[in-house]
């Protein structure tokens, strides 16, 4: 398969913007779409030096190559991997719903071949359950519109492979 990181990592990056604090946002202060809540293990001496290539060091590792998404096509690999960078572990649990697989949110074998052979419709519902999970979040009033054209601009992406 080839390796769509970069392309993947590009859509995410313009999503997320160079840095944001807002008060509602449960994130915290974000730089390059790593939100220091999520990440207690960034030292402050490193946050304060955070640069975009250390988000992108970090996205390649926690939420790339630790979800296999190298090994999945390419609609999958960029909706999960969105997912990841912005919902957290959690995408691989719905990805196994949307597939009829038991959740541990874990991308192993059983995961990844599934994925591998997933119709267009699995897809649909795995997106669905992304949007879904927003509304149960308690800043959905303020980041909601933002969230769900996030997922439906992935999906638009997600439907063109790259070159």
């Amino acid at each position: 398969m080839p390796d769509y990181f970069n392309q993947a990592a590009a859509i995410v990056l313009a999503d997320e913007g160079v840095f944001s604090d807002q008060a509602a946002d449960p994130g915290g202060a974000t730089k390059w779409g790593v939100a220091r809540n999520a990440h207690p293990e960034i030292t402050d001496a490193q946050w304060t030096a955070w640069t975009q290539s250390d988000s992108l060091s970090l996205f390649q590792t926690k939420y790339w190559d630790a979800n296999q998404c190298g090994s999945m096509p390419w609609p999958w690999a960029l909706s999960v991997f969105d997912g990841a960078v912005n919902q957290g572990d959690v995408v691989i649990g719905w990805a196994q719903a949307a597939l009829g697989l038991p959740t541990d949110n874990v991308v192993g074998q059983h995961t990844l071949a599934a994925i591998n052979s997933a119709s267009d419709e699995d897809l649909r519902i795995f997106l669905t359950l992304r949007l879904l999970s927003y509304t149960h979040d308690s800043a959905f009033s303020t980041y909601g519109k933002g969230w769900f054209k996030r997922v439906i601009g992935t999906a638009m992406l997600a439907a063109m492979t790259p070159s």
